[in-house]
């Protein structure tokens, strides 16, 4: 990518809902699967949540999968006893 890309950060409920709006919007997952070239039984698992999105799912869509840790307060465990 670009630095003047356009980056949208979603969760993955957002993405997925998305994805379910794009399908509508193309009047169905079998349309909207032959517009983006990708197979219409993987993409309709995947707006249901069942499966994650491929490789080519999210070529095709420019995107990429991140996954982040989120760590809390964590105590001092240098002063812990064991």
């Amino acid at each position: 990518m670009d630095s003047d890309d356009l980056v949208i950060r979603l969760t993955e409920a957002e993405f997925l809902e998305r994805l379910s709006i794009a399908a509508k919007r193309a009047s169905g997952v079998n349309e909207l699967a032959r517009r983006w070239g990708v197979d219409s039984s993987n993409l309709a698992k995947v707006i249901r949540g069942e499966r994650r999105p491929g490789a080519q799912l999210l070529e095709r869509l420019r995107a990429r999968e991140e996954r982040f840790y989120v760590l809390g307060a964590v105590k001092d465990d240098r002063t812990a006893n064991p």
